[in-house]
């Protein structure tokens, strides 16, 4: 009983200091502080390296300081542990844009919006990454077409199409 009582209350403490270092991440995080932030999720980590929570976060830290190997391996580790965030998928697919990895971009991005509908705005960048750094004009159009079912009178995207279409004429 007094074994029980031990490891309940060392499992009990494990996971309060570890919220309290992933809560003050959070904090940190809200009030721009993103290298003080890391520094929390990196203890939140080691409390408990289960919590997708804390590897988006510091995904998302990494990325805003455009420390995007570091984002990247984050944003793999939490997707490794929560395949269901399709957030985490679509700011990797924005990194790997960042990166010059294109074709892996437009992978993710599509595969979030695939996956999650709401996220209009994977569209959007899938169509820009097909438009200006794959050229690929057809995929850029089906895209913006799909872009312009939930917002159709959206200035930018019939832009960016009028650019597509105007690229494949001078083709």
């Amino acid at each position: 009983m007094r074994n029980i009582i031990f490891t309940f209350l060392f499992l009990y403490t494990t996971l309060l200091f570890s919220q309290s270092n992933y809560d003050a991440g959070i904090e940190l995080l809200k009030t721009e502080q993103y290298s003080e932030a890391i520094k929390k999720f990196d203890l939140a980590e080691k409390d408990n390296n289960k919590n997708s929570r804390v590897y988006f976060n510091r995904a998302m830290c990494y990325t805003v300081l455009e420390k995007y190997p570091e984002a990247l391996k984050d944003y793999d580790k939490t997707l490794k542990l929560d395949n269901k965030n399709y957030q985490a998928l679509f700011f990797r697919g924005l990194v790997k844009k960042d990166l010059k990895d294109y074709k892996g971009a437009v992978k993710d991005l599509l595969e979030a919006y695939d996956n999650d509908a709401t996220l209009t705005r994977a569209l959007l960048k899938s169509g820009e990454i097909y438009l200006y750094n794959i050229e690929d004009y057809k995929k850029a159009i089906e895209v913006f077409d799909t872009y312009l079912s939930y917002d159709p009178d959206n200035a930018l995207v019939l832009a960016y199409l009028g650019n597509a279409y105007g690229s494949i004429i001078k083709k």
